[in-house]
């Protein structure tokens, strides 16, 4: 597992457990479910990427533009 997949790999992992466990607050889960999301973004540009198919950049800006909306409904 190369570094780069690391840093990402537990940046999901540490959102997943901060989300599982700091539920008291709307806010905090709201982080821990964008921090989750950021991650994914990474993820899916990275293996876009990687694999150079242009068909597949689509993906991590959907799930970007899905995110935000996800934040400012819950914000709202």
């Amino acid at each position: 597992m190369t570094p780069v997949h690391f840093s990402f790999t537990s940046a999901f992992i540490l959102g997943l457990m901060g989300l599982a466990f700091h539920r008291t607050h709307l806010l905090s889960a709201l982080l821990c479910l964008e921090g989750m999301m950021l991650s994914l973004f990474i993820a899916l540009s990275l293996w876009a990427l990687q694999m150079e198919a242009t068909g597949y950049s689509v993906a991590p800006m959907l799930l970007l533009a899905f995110s935000a909306c996800e934040a400012s409904a819950g914000l709202a």
